[in-house]
């Protein structure tokens, strides 16, 4: 039995170097689930020909209704100057976070958990104070397991950091995917702008009718909502997954940002609808089991609220276990052009029989992306606010705007720390699948991980 398991790896190396004859020859690429990206496709020609044939009479009928006497106190001029500060402040920040995740990772994560901790006590000692006991006591048992946990993985922080730096190499070697995500984030506000005025078209030319067919309409438009979304959002991480990828197996390639997007917007886009529609459908269920909840509460219908409480947790968990399985299977979209079954497959398998699994689970580089995006909200939530404060005439108007601006700014730093996310991920499934290559092609950097990973399972094969 032994024997077996150590000549497994092999096995799949030698599998994996065979598979690797076609990669990123993208000519040679075949469509997968063809039937997904037409349903797609159809699915958003169908809210473009909505909006076309309803929109102006929708338009038309809504202006013969009351109008707002609210006057605007704010010159829109004056807000769009204090958001694109922010916007500029934010973009700033990740790229200064980029270079510090480099330089000091562990010092981040370390940090990270000490905000925390602080944070938590500091409430703790707030609740004390106002002799809020419950609350007290709930902000100490957070304390104590937060700082159980850290002392449970701070010997994972040197992984953590060593994998955070080859990723960081790569990124910074071809930024093209940084700017491919905020493209595709400009996407995805044009496609919610479009979504919630279609979604009003609809539900204008429905009236006043309250029948189930409400509901279902509701449901409808929310895996809309979500599919695109996520469609958008996994296109980025394709791209940036080929783009990593081939940095590590292909250093003579010097463009593969261009050949990855070609990848995900045409060959593999299919597989990359099929996996979103699992998700969104997960979504828009939750959401509607959200509403229907609450609902249950207003009643004071109090089994119908347990119910449906525990069916969100299990739909959470099992939305948590694909998502978590599609963020690798896409990996494998991107690197071999899969399918999204056997790529969720085959990467389920070889992490299993390689032990990458224990790997995944010792990593933390969530704590450091989060704590960016925090930071990043900060900083333009500060310089959006301090200009609107110098600018704006109205009052409070300025507090609003440092609000809107520590939203962007979390959502700028985001974009950056998702392509970061992405390029650890496909680190993972590279170095899984075919570790001999990469010992040739990138000596230092796939020793570096060796040697951490070595240190952390000195008795396992990675």
């Amino acid at each position: 039995m032994g024997d077996v398991e150590k000549q497994q790896p092999s096995r799949i190396r030698t599998s994996s170097q065979d598979e690797a004859t076609g990669r990123f020859e993208y000519s040679s690429s075949r469509c997968n689930d063809v039937f997904f990206a037409l349903l797609f496709i159809a699915h958003f020609i169908g809210v473009l020909v909505l909006v076309g044939l309803v929109g102006k009479a929708t338009i038309a009928d809504l202006d013969q209704g009351e109008e707002s006497s609210t006057p605007i106190a704010v010159d829109i001029r004056q807000v769009l100057q204090s958001l694109m500060a922010a916007a500029a402040a934010s973009f700033v920040f990740a790229a200064f976070w980029l270079s510090v995740m480099k330089r000091c990772s562990d010092t981040i994560i370390k940090c990270a958990f000490f905000i925390n901790i602080v944070m938590l006590l500091l409430s703790l000692a707030a609740c004390l104070v106002s002799r809020f006991i419950v609350g007290a006591i709930v902000f100490g048992i957070m304390a104590g397991f937060t700082i159980l946990y850290y002392c449970a993985v701070r010997s994972r922080i040197p992984f953590t950091q060593a994998v955070i730096r080859v990723a960081l190499v790569a990124i910074q070697t071809h930024p093209g995917p940084i700017a491919v995500s905020y493209v595709l984030a400009v996407l995805q506000i044009g496609w919610l702008a479009l979504w919630s005025f279609a979604t009003l078209c609809v539900y204008h030319l429905m009236g006043s009718d309250q029948t189930g067919a409400r509901g279902l309409v509701y449901f409808v438009c929310l895996i809309s909502l979500y599919w695109t979304c996520q469609v958008l959002k996994n296109v980025g991480h394709v791209t940036t997954s080929g783009t990593v990828a081939t940095w590590w197996l292909v250093p003579a390639n010097t463009r593969p940002t261009m050949g990855s997007l070609k990848r995900a917007c045409t060959t593999s886009f299919g597989s990359i609808c099929f996996g979103s529609l699992i998700v969104a459908v997960l979504e828009a269920l939750r959401n509607v089991l959200q509403q229907v909840r609450l609902q249950a509460q207003r009643s004071d219908n109090v089994a119908a609220v347990f119910v449906l409480c525990c069916a969100q947790c299990v739909l959470g968990c099992v939305e948590s276990l694909i998502a978590f399985m599609n963020k690798y299977a896409y990996k494998q979209i991107a690197i071999y052009g899969k399918d999204f079954i056997s790529a969720a497959r085959d990467t389920w398998e070889l992490f299993k029989a390689r032990n990458f699994d224990l790997l995944i689970n010792d990593d933390l580089t969530g704590v450091v992306l989060t704590l960016g995006c925090t930071l990043g909200g900060v900083v333009a939530g500060a310089v959006g606010g301090a200009i609107a404060y110098m600018t704006v005439s109205n009052t409070g108007t300025w507090q609003v705007l440092a609000g809107v601006s520590f939203l962007l700014g979390m959502l700028m730093t985001a974009l950056l720390m998702s392509v970061v996310e992405s390029a650890v991920a496909t680190t993972y499934v590279v170095w899984a699948q075919c570790p001999n290559e990469l010992a040739q092609v990138r000596p230092e950097e796939f020793h570096r991980l060796q040697d951490v990973s070595h240190c952390r399972y000195p008795d396992r094969v990675f």
